[in-house]
């Protein structure tokens, strides 16, 4: 893998997390979205063991040290964010949920100012002011009616809900980068939101409502996320940050819709609206403008 051009592994981890929206969409009538995520997570815990168990076997008391940080990382990066985009994917569609996504750094950004009391620059303010109207345009699919009777489509809120999570998981990672490993704290993680998973799993099992259909399409969901989506991904995208850095390498997740709309379009026969390509660029145009010094 280090082998590989640092942006040629970052553009590998934004194509397989773009797909991830398309997959989750694809199968939202045939995988309910908790069975989905959990066997999501055990498909990449039983892939992910053999590469990570050595360091987990030296780091595990340094873990243990930080269990509650751990447990939190589990319920928002693993047992919550996926779920919430798989329930979202049920009443919006996989290029809506993927725009919404870009907004994980301006909320990091919120997030920093309210909990860690990290003042926001006035490009940060002026992105956060873009990227909202971006989501607007979005979730009311460019109606002014909807804006004032405020008829959202529920799944885009929850999507909403899942990157507030996820820029946790993402503001958490960062602050512990230096007292938790990645490849072991990951690993335990994952083992972590499982737990968390699995009695949601089992009550969707039993639901005589909840209908699971078995076919080639859920078993390639399932290895997809498993696999390439969590932790070929996973790996590329982490090689790719320790080369470049951080902050270049977060501009490359503007790339996630790009292929997710892409993807949509070619293969579940979504279609690409106005309203989404202006919200899609005001949202990049503010991330960008809040990544700028």
């Amino acid at each position: 893998m280090n082998r590989i051009p640092a942006f040629v592994s970052l553009l590998l981890a934004t194509i397989l997390w773009g797909g991830n929206f398309v997959i989750g969409s694809a199968v939202a009538n045939d995988l309910p979205p908790f069975t989905l995520a959990f066997l999501r997570w055990c498909t990449a815990f039983i892939v992910f063991l053999p590469i990570a168990y050595v360091a987990l076997k030296r780091d595990f008391k340094e873990i243990l040290k930080h269990w509650r940080i751990v447990f939190i990382l589990g319920f928002t990066g693993v047992a919550s964010f996926n779920t919430l985009v798989y329930i979202a994917l049920h009443y919006t569609t996989s290029i809506n949920a993927s725009l919404m996504n870009m907004l994980t750094l301006v909320v990091i950004y919120i997030l920093s100012f309210i909990f860690l009391k990290e003042r926001l620059t006035k490009n940060q303010l002026i992105g956060t002011a873009i990227s909202f109207i971006g989501v607007l345009c979005i979730i009311s699919n460019g109606s002014v009616e909807t804006l004032r009777h405020f008829s959202f489509n529920k799944g885009d809120i929850i999507v909403i809900a899942a990157v507030v999570l996820w820029s946790i998981y993402s503001l958490l990672v960062k602050q512990y980068a230096k007292q938790l490993p990645g490849n072991s704290t990951f690993l335990v993680s994952i083992f972590v939101g499982i737990i968390m998973l699995l009695p949601f799993f089992l009550y969707e099992s039993v639901q005589t409502t909840t209908v699971i259909h078995w076919s080639g399409t859920a078993f390639f969901a399932i290895i997809y996320t498993g696999i390439f989506a969590s932790i070929i991904a996973f790996i590329s995208w982490n090689t790719g940050v320790v080369r470049i850095g951080a902050n270049k390498a977060g501009l490359y997740l503007n790339f996630i819709p790009v292929f997710a709309s892409i993807f949509a379009v070619l293969f579940i026969g979504e279609s690409l609206t106005l309203s989404q390509v202006i919200g899609g660029l005001c949202v990049i145009a503010g991330v960008y403008c809040s990544g700028r010094k």
